[in-house]
């Protein structure tokens, strides 16, 4: 198996998630792809989500975070939370809880996602006024 391929049906996987998505009112998140010659496996992640949420494109990077607020410290005001660092503003979107050193999912004004470490975002929430409990 060579990589164009695996990208081929990464896009069709995707595509054929979408009408699951809807029927199920969940969103799927498609982990990396590992392969060889003859085989691979995909992590796939996915989350329920309600009628307000639906067009959301971070949905389960929100629950992630929402799941892992204790264990970062944080309030649940952190998300949605938009903050300015380097001229440029950024607002909490969710977590990667497998990234120890940079979890926090932001997305810039351009719509780009970036992380941040959690004492970064905590500095930037107290510095704006808000109490961390």
């Amino acid at each position: 198996m060579d990589k164009s391929k695996v990208i081929m049906m990464r896009d069709s996987i995707t595509s054929a998630l979408e009408d699951i998505e809807e029927f199920y009112g969940v969103k799927f998140s498609l982990g990396t792809i590992s392969y060889s010659k003859n085989d691979g496996h995909a992590k796939l992640n996915w989350a329920e989500i309600d009628s307000n949420t639906k067009n959301d494109k971070y949905v389960v990077a929100e629950t992630a975070l929402r799941k892992n607020l204790m264990r970062y410290g944080l309030e649940p005001s952190i998300i949605g939370f938009e903050f300015s660092f380097r001229g440029d503003t950024f607002k909490v979107v969710g977590a990667k809880p497998r990234s120890y050193k940079y979890p926090i999912l932001t997305e810039n004004s351009k719509g780009k996602l970036t992380r941040f470490n959690v004492h970064d975002i905590k500095n930037a929430f107290t510095s704006s006024g808000k109490i961390l409990r």
